[in-house]
């Protein structure tokens, strides 16, 4: 999947109104404000990216002290690809429901309810 600001937005969003009324905002943007708003939500993603990471490392090195996994010459990209696919998998999860959530809007503006 790729991650887009779009699908950023959609996973920062509390909910799925939310995530289509932010999302309507953001469209309707002058190029210029889309731009500064574009590189905040890069910007907080990276960051969000960066405690991930953080995380899954803190977890890795704590269960090598246990004795319950051992370190590989690659387990820094190990951990990297594992925070990667755990994120994909939020924004899988969000920005589907969020999808859905507006198909079944712009449904019903075309059927009249």
């Amino acid at each position: 999947m790729n991650i887009t600001t779009e699908n950023i937005i959609k996973l920062l969003a509390k909910n799925e109104d939310s995530a289509r009324n932010l999302l309507e905002k953001f469209n309707n943007l002058s190029p210029d404000e889309r731009f500064v708003v574009e590189n905040n939500i890069w910007n907080l993603y990276d960051f969000m990216y960066q405690q991930k990471l953080d995380i899954n490392m803190q977890k890795t090195l704590n269960d090598t002290g246990k004795g319950s996994k051992e370190l590989s010459k690659n387990f820094y990209k190990q951990i990297e690809e594992e925070t990667q696919k755990e994120i994909e998998r939020e924004f899988y999860s969000n920005t589907q429901s969020a999808d859905l959530a507006g198909v079944r809007d712009k449904i019903s503006k075309i059927i009249g309810n």
